[in-house]
């Protein structure tokens, strides 16, 4: 799913990841708790924040046997309760994608 970025009159910033159809949905600002608004500007920048709203979990590289899982934990991976990776931030999903062999073209 893409991630969208949201600013707050109070000057807060946040990222969510969620389904297209949802976009445009003002999300809680998490300091004011007033509905923050889409950003496209800052969609636009590579720059991105540094956590998102809701953690994502990355079922698509869960590990299938102990050697991945192990290879992800050493490699410091938040892991849920059923062994799927959780990333908080675009650094943390991209390092993790990059950890298992998947890697980003622009």
């Amino acid at each position: 799913m893409p991630i969208y970025c949201f600013v707050c009159e109070c000057g807060a910033r946040a990222e969510d990841v969620r389904t297209m159809e949802s976009r445009n949905m003002p999300m809680p600002c998490p300091s004011c708790y007033r509905e923050m608004d889409r950003d496209t500007v800052a969609e636009q920048t590579t720059t991105t924040m540094k956590e998102f709203h809701t953690p994502i979990e990355m079922h698509s590289i869960a590990p299938t046997n102990q050697a991945e899982h192990d290879q992800l934990v050493r490699a410091g991976a938040e892991m849920t309760r059923e062994g799927v990776p959780v990333a908080r931030s675009r650094h943390e999903k991209m390092r993790l994608l990059k950890l298992v062999g998947f890697v980003e073209k622009n």
